[in-house]
């Protein structure tokens, strides 16, 4: 069976970077059972290994085949290559040949190259293309069980590592033209030692902790390795996660009824929250502080009884007090769901509770079945057109409210993200080609490498001319925190109304070592163009002269409305008249 590939677009509010979905390559069909050819198991270890179930829960099938684990403190660990073969056909362990995109006239050839000497393991995911041995690309990265430590020349081997990647915004209508990373960082170091986390040798292989393994090669991916104690599970985020009985089958063990975690295991957890908070969490602590120390007020409740241990983890990513980050779901092991789910916990989280109190007070005025239509000002000279979230088909809907617009000699347009969580980022850059004609600029940044990254994207949509605005509150969040500044970056809208809720991250999730599932904010970091990170929120360029969580019906006053439309346009025209005049006096 060919590997079946999907990536989903970025989204921002539910903001996910979802890559690869998929079937693990050369698979049959045989008595309803999906079945290697290629990847059975060895043993052939110096540890003492014990083989598991390897679960497709994506085809929802058995694979006739083990995966070898070996238990140190606890703590599940696997060697390198049995991960690589275990994942072949998502990655390209093997070497494969296909063509770029589907219009490609050439071809590409990617392989991963796998080399054990004494206490390293080097691999180097290598591309090599038909058409041009000038795009030919060679990226290593290196576990070192002497030091500890996974080193990393290069960003692109985390998605040049899988067989198909491609970004979901290549299915919209738009083009990305360009992207130049400002300050190219050509090496990353992940110190374990520093975390107290080992590397094993058996002087064949190199031996890393499942989940931190599964968290470093498919951070990238949607596709992801699940240990229940009982087997291993290949699910799919995007389609476990919205699903009760996914979700059930995919913890289902028999350490469901063990009321006891081993101590190696929970000290496992406390050591790798800081190590995934610090390499994988894109909202930074002052000065650069490290989550490790952070974490450590927590340590003896992680170290408690099952319940307090998992509750502990629910507690830890509400006082985040980032509304991108979330806790999906509670771990295998036993304990009191009762107590976790009920609990009501004593944090303080002041951005989320103002965002819940806006959302409150403006939902009394939101008319949904406005949502895309033209609202028109008493004059009829500005249309409002409202949307709540970024979907896959706004820019359609709001093109045709716009081709309404022009019709009915409206000038002004307001689109209006007051009442807008956010949604796909790819829809933002397709409604920027109704503002504009010509190609325009994102601006992002990466904390993990302190790479700063310029795109040169086109919409694909037609350009109507009109003095267009944008509209925001302290609602406004995610893509509906991004877009106003991606107007204000172009010079190609004006944002009226309050500071934005912010929101700058891509959603990414991760698996803690005894089963629970965690939603952050990536290190995918959206930013003005002096690279500073929208997280807190955008100014507007027009503020509105009252408090919003007062007066909020005037948000969707139209005369209001109307009026500083058209105070800024009659303040545009002098601008314009004065610099004619300058210029024939000249």
């Amino acid at each position: 069976m060919k590997l079946v590939t999907k990536l989903s677009a970025i989204s921002l509010g539910a903001f996910s970077i979802s890559a690869p979905i998929a079937v693990i390559n050369n698979l049959t069909t045989e008595n309803n059972l999906l079945i290697t050819k290629r990847f059975l198991s060895s043993s052939n270890s110096g540890f003492e290994l014990k083989a598991y179930d390897y679960v497709n829960l994506i085809d929802n099938k058995y694979l006739n085949t083990k995966i070898n684990l070996h238990n140190h403190n606890g703590v599940a660990y696997i060697g390198v290559k049995e991960f690589l073969k275990a994942l072949d056909g998502l990655i390209s362990f093997s070497k494969i040949r296909v063509k770029p995109t589907h219009n490609s006239t050439f071809f590409k050839e990617k392989e991963i190259t796998y080399k054990f000497n004494k206490d390293k393991v080097t691999l180097n995911s290598v591309t090599k293309y038909s058409n041009n041995s000038q795009n030919n690309t060679d990226y290593q990265l290196e576990i070192d069980s002497k030091n500890n430590t996974i080193t990393v020349s290069d960003n692109n081997f985390f998605t040049d590592i899988f067989a198909f990647y491609r970004r979901g915004e290549e299915d919209l209508n738009i083009d990305f033209l360009d992207t130049k990373i400002l300050n190219k960082n050509k090496h990353i170091v992940f110190d374990l030692k520093k975390y107290g986390i080992d590397v094993l040798n058996d002087k064949k292989d190199l031996y890393l902790p499942l989940v931190l393994i599964n968290q470093l090669f498919l951070n990238q991916s949607n596709v992801q390795l699940y240990f229940n104690g009982e087997r291993i599970n290949l699910f799919a985020y995007s389609k476990t996660l919205r699903r009760v009985d996914f979700l059930k089958q995919l913890k289902k063990s028999y350490f469901n009824n063990v009321n006891t975690i081993s101590p190696g295991l929970k000290d496992f957890q406390h050591k790798y929250l800081g190590f995934l908070f610090d390499h994988y969490y894109g909202i930074k602590l002052d000065k650069n502080a490290s989550y490790k120390d952070l974490f450590k007020k927590y340590e003896k409740y992680i170290k408690a009884d099952n319940t307090t241990h998992y509750l502990t983890s629910r507690y830890l990513i509400e006082q985040l007090d980032d509304l991108h980050s979330s806790y999906l779901l509670t771990g295998y092991y036993n304990k009191n769901l009762d107590i976790i789910n009920r609990a009501v916990l004593n944090t303080s989280t002041p951005r989320s509770d103002k965002y819940k109190d806006i959302a409150r007070r403006l939902s009394v005025y939101y008319n949904k079945d406005l949502n895309y239509k033209n609202v028109y000002t008493p004059d009829k000279k500005t249309s409002i057109i409202s949307f709540k979230n970024f979907e896959i088909d706004s820019a359609k809907k709001i093109e045709q409210s716009l081709i309404e617009a022009k019709k009915n000699n409206v000038k002004n347009i307001v689109l209006d993200v007051s009442f807008n969580s956010g949604g796909l980022l790819g829809t933002a850059y397709e409604i920027m080609g109704f503002l504009t004609d010509k190609p325009f600029k994102s601006y992002s940044y990466n904390p993990l490498t302190k790479e700063q990254k310029v795109e040169t994207i086109k919409s694909g949509f037609k350009k109507y001319d009109f003095n267009y605005y944008v509209l925001t509150s302290p609602f406004s969040f995610s893509a509906g925190n991004i877009f106003p500044q991606l107007v204000k970056d172009n010079n190609l809208a004006k944002v009226i109304g309050f500071k934005t809720a912010g929101g700058a991250s891509a959603i990414s999730q991760a698996i803690l070592p005894t089963g629970d599932i965690v939603q952050l904010s990536s290190n995918y970091v959206l930013t003005n163009k002096n690279h500073q990170s929208l997280e807190y929120g955008v100014n507007p360029d027009i503020k509105f002269n009252f408090n919003p969580f007062n007066e909020t019906r005037k948000l969707f006053d139209r005369s209001f409305i109307q009026d500083v439309v058209n105070k800024d346009t009659s303040k545009l025209k002098t601008q314009i008249l004065v610099k004619l005049v300058l210029l024939n006096l000249i």
